[in-house]
């Protein structure tokens, strides 16, 4: 089957199709680091798409990158993140080569995944020698300094905004200026968030760059205008560390006691329901009991070198071992589920207390707190599995519609998206996407009632990983992470009502909210908020 592990790109009506010419000419591309067309389709002889690789579920996009803790539940290393540097250097080298200009060179055209493979896609929309650019670019990488114009000089600039967003967790130009609002201006008077400026208030997700001489790369591109290839040919310093967090006791900060749970230790990712969750250190897995109100216990300890991996409930445990399922009671008594077997090409999203598996033709529901014996509930259900990305929720994209899904309490059901979302977090029925709105990037809250997905009517400044505690009249409360305090903001209208302040957060800063109160994800540690 020689159109195994491919997909087709069609293309709509007005929409002006690939011609032949530029077709040879894209095929010039490495196909290691570009989608490229691979073979044109026809309709009565006129070209109406083209066949291209399938690039893959291990695949997300490079802006999942910019978030250090999405970095460290994907166990991506300083060394992975020069090796994707220093391939997005040599795809627009390689490019320039062929005479071609990327344009639109932003992080959400640009695939990556664990290996630091990287390939580029919607590679038609290219300046070739016989097709124009249309202009149209993401607000963050197009180059307001020299107007916006799109050249070889407008691909050096995305490179450095891309290449800079990566080692630093932040855009070159974020930050708030008192003076100085929007990000274009922002460019044209040459104030970075690195720019020696009274007037601007830094990220405190921002990395300082240790190597002196890349950071004078970015300089002369920043504050002096310059535009060329940047190269990183030698090894080079990458994200200066953090302070080191001093170990903590239980202590007041403001109308807050935080009681921290771990410190000082690298933590991979942290999972919490409503009484129960689990720490994910380099090592083990941690579960805890989360049920009592200012304090969370630890159940058990399950060590990596036994399990791979771990699924968590206010019920049940769960673990994974290879292919194998099993059932934790207790460390004497763990059960075999013996009606499944995980497959290597299956896809995981956990929501709520039910485990989706998606692979290439079936979707698994596995339902965790519904074991009998040896034996878990399962429904499947036929599906393409290729429609499906999980990196940042999971999303389907079937037919030129979207969807989206939730846990119900009861089951799983499918809401269509109101708008084409690049990314997604979801706290039961409320979430966050991030979406391009008239080629700018904006987030906005949303919830999902009666099967439909209301969107708040104002963007948000950040995406974030928000808790969310459920009351009984259907709405909530989202806890937004910021830097130095929390927003309290009621589902209703989405509207701010409350603010909790501490030094401890940051606009990165993952929440959780349990019965014991709000699990803080800081760096390499992990905090239980509580008001006073």
């Amino acid at each position: 089957d020689n159109q195994k592990g491919k997909v087709a790109k069609i293309y709509h009506q007005g929409i002006k199709p690939i011609t032949e010419q530029r077709f040879n000419e894209l095929m010039k591309l490495d196909k290691s680091l570009f989608l490229t067309p691979q073979e044109l389709l026809l309709q009565n002889g006129t070209i109406i798409g083209y066949t291209m690789e399938f690039a893959g579920s291990t695949f997300f996009p490079l802006s999942s990158c910019f978030s250090k803790n999405f970095c460290s539940r994907m166990k991506m290393s300083n060394q992975t993140i020069m090796k994707i540097a220093k391939s997005l250097i040599e795809a627009v080298k390689t490019a320039h080569k062929h005479n071609i200009i990327i344009g639109d060179l932003n992080q959400y055209n640009i695939l990556v995944n664990e290996k630091a493979d990287i390939k580029l896609i919607d590679t038609d929309s290219y300046k070739t020698t016989g097709f124009e650019h249309s202009g149209l670019l993401l607000d963050e990488i197009r180059d307001y300094l020299y107007q916006g114009n799109v050249s070889q000089r407008s691909d050096y600039f995305a490179l450095s905004v891309l290449l800079f967003y990566l080692l630093t967790y932040t855009h070159p130009f974020k930050g708030i200026h008192q003076k100085v609002k929007k990000l274009a201006d922002r460019m044209i008077l040459k104030i970075p968030v690195f720019a020696k400026d009274p007037l601007l208030k830094v990220p405190k997700c921002y990395y300082a760059l240790q190597d002196k001489s890349l950071q004078n790369d970015f300089n002369r591109f920043y504050l002096q205008g310059e535009r060329y290839m940047l190269s990183f040919s030698k090894t080079v310093a990458l994200k200066a560390s953090k302070a080191k967090v001093h170990v903590l006791k239980k202590f007041d900060e403001r109308e807050l006691i935080i009681t921290p749970i771990i410190q000082n230790e690298k933590i991979l990712n942290v999972r919490f329901e409503s009484v129960s969750g689990y720490i994910e250190t380099e090592n083990q897995f941690v579960v805890y009991h989360a049920d009592n109100k200012a304090y969370v216990s630890r159940k058990c300890k399950i060590l990596k070198k036994e399990y791979d991996a771990v699924f968590v409930t206010d019920n049940n445990i769960l673990l994974r071992k290879s292919e194998t399922l099993y059932h934790y009671k207790n460390d004497s008594d763990i059960v075999k589920i013996t009606n499944f077997q995980f497959a290597d090409d299956f896809i995981l999203h956990q929501s709520g207390n039910v485990l989706i598996l998606v692979g290439a033709n079936q979707m698994y529901k596995l339902y965790l707190d519904e074991i009998h014996n040896s034996s878990i509930s399962i429904k499947r259900t036929e599906v393409f599995g290729p429609s499906f990305s999980h990196h940042n929720g999971l999303i389907q994209n079937s037919g030129g519609v979207q969807r989206i899904f939730y846990n119900t309490g009861k089951d799983i059901a499918t809401v269509k998206t109101e708008k084409n979302i690049k990314m997604l977090f979801q706290q039961k029925n409320v979430g966050v996407v991030q979406l391009v709105e008239n080629k700018k990037l904006a987030n906005y809250y949303f919830k999902i009632k009666g099967l439909k997905q209301e969107i708040s009517l104002k963007p948000i400044e950040q995406f974030t990983h928000f808790a969310y505690m459920l009351t009984e009249n259907g709405e909530g409360f989202i806890f937004e992470p910021a830097d130095n305090k929390i927003n309290v903001i009621r589902t209703q209208d989405f509207t701010i009502v409350s603010e909790i302040k501490s030094n401890l957060f940051s606009a990165q800063t993952s929440l959780s909210y349990t019965k014991s109160g709000i699990i803080a994800w800081e760096d390499n540690a992990v905090y239980l908020i509580n008001k006073k």
